[in-house]
């Protein structure tokens, strides 16, 4: 929603990955929703240098320690199934929250509300 007017309503389901690196005892973090030889390759140079770049503003080493693998679960409580509340009402808060936004400035031009449920 831009202003309270929405300027697209999509549903997107998207797989991807994720890549977490150590390098120069810092973390670099990148992904791709691409899933593919070169992709991957390139999301993990991409790790790499971002973790490389972080190296030269670290203030001490990261270090990993060795811990037993575990599965462990998590479920969050809720009072209403987010996939279960229709379209008509996710967008009045959308535009509720557009208008508090505004509310608060005129120096404040534009207002986004997004939900990615």
């Amino acid at each position: 929603m831009k202003n309270g007017e929405p300027e697209a309503v999509n549903l997107l389901q998207t797989k991807g990955f994720g890549v977490r690196v150590i390098a120069n005892g810092a973390w670099g973090f990148a992904g791709s929703v691409d899933i593919n030889k070169e992709e991957i390759i390139k999301t993990v140079e991409k790790a790499v240098n971002i973790a490389k770049a972080s190296a030269l503003l670290k203030r001490k080493e990261t270090a990993l320690i060795r811990e037993e693998a575990r599965e462990d679960q998590y479920s969050s409580s809720y009072q209403k199934d987010p996939f279960k509340i229709p379209v008509e009402e996710k967008l009045d808060v959308l535009i509720q929250a557009g208008r508090i936004l505004k509310e608060q400035s005129p120096l404040i031009k534009a207002a986004y509300t997004l939900s990615w449920i």
